[in-house]
């Protein structure tokens, strides 16, 4: 019965968001009503309810103020590298899609994550009036690498809950998708061909290139590296290529400032992740802390730097 009972707001959640009945807030607003019979079994009695109410939704804030800071931080720095004179739409080609929707979407969840990475891919495809439901699906590829996400939070916690070190479950990880990024490229050009843009024997060739050198890299970079850095290290190389491919400037000077806001970003990540001790701010003692080099609070001062550079 307890079982039950605690099981039923999550089945509630999948359930209403399968069918199509309610939207994501009325579902979650539906699942949490439906985790009142479960605490009150729980509880002493009904009570002590109001209080662990209170208590709960304090710590739910916590928690969720780091995944909006850092959605709200890349959507900011979105906002400082898409310039005026670039908002513009720019033709579609398959060179294009690959690199915004693979290896920069990589790239940008790997530094940023919580999904910043596809909604960089989804906005770079409207721009280049790819629009649907394939530019969603290829959106989503941002997100192949995701263990690594964000500077691999999401690895360290796993690896935590599963009693196994971090570097273990990174090796482990890297495998299985390294092969999942070769098994999706017959897809990810199925989609691309929806999405009106067809990908040509020569850029199959080099394409499939590159995702096998992202493979390779992954599995380099899990054995060899610290596993947080593993998503970045793997997927940078493969972006520069890819971008220069898609877009080859017509000199140096002009590549390196494209890519200055990443390379400034990166940077400012990396030296954050030598602080051994920072600041931080930990009101519940059994939730990590929230420190001044959280990937969110760079993002905010990177993204403000920027903006405050363009004017």
């Amino acid at each position: 019965m307890t079982l039950a009972l605690q099981a039923l707001p999550l089945v509630l959640l999948l359930g209403l968001l399968g069918s199509g009945r309610a939207g994501p807030v009325g579902a979650c607003l539906a699942a949490l009503l439906a985790t009142l019979p479960a605490m009150l079994l729980a509880l002493p009695g009904p009570a002590a309810l109001p209080g662990f109410l209170a208590e709960q939704g304090v710590r739910g804030l916590f928690l969720g103020l780091q995944p909006v800071a850092v959605i709200a931080g890349g959507l900011l720095f979105h906002a400082a590298v898409v310039r005026e004179a670039a908002a513009g739409a720019v033709p579609a080609t398959a060179a294009r899609v690959f690199a915004v929707a693979l290896p920069l979407g990589i790239f940008l969840e790997s530094v940023t994550g919580f999904a910043v990475g596809a909604v960089f891919a989804l906005s770079s495809l409207r721009r280049m009036g790819v629009a649907g439901p394939p530019a969603a699906a290829l959106a989503m590829f941002a997100l192949v690498m995701v263990p690594w996400g964000g500077l691999a939070p999401g690895t360290a916690l796993g690896a935590a809950l599963a009693g196994v070190p971090g570097p273990v479950l990174s090796i482990a990880a890297a495998w299985l998708t390294a092969a999942w990024l070769i098994l999706l490229l017959p897809l990810f050009w199925w989609l691309s061909a929806r999405a009106s843009v067809p990908v040509p024997a020569g850029d199959a060739v080099a394409q499939a290139a590159m995702v096998a050198a992202l493979a390779g890299l992954l599995l380099l970079a899990a054995h060899a590296l610290p596993f947080e850095l593993v998503g970045v290290a793997a997927s940078a190389p493969v972006l520069l290529a890819a971008l220069w491919r898609a877009d080859a400037p017509r000199e140096a000077g002009a590549a390196l400032r494209r890519a200055a806001p990443y390379l400034l970003l990166l940077g400012c990540l990396l030296a954050a992740r030598l602080w051994p001790a920072p600041p931080s701010w930990r009101p519940f003692p059994d939730y990590p802390a929230l420190p001044v080099t959280h990937v969110a609070v760079v993002l905010w001062l990177v993204a403000a730097a920027l903006l405050a550079a363009r004017h």
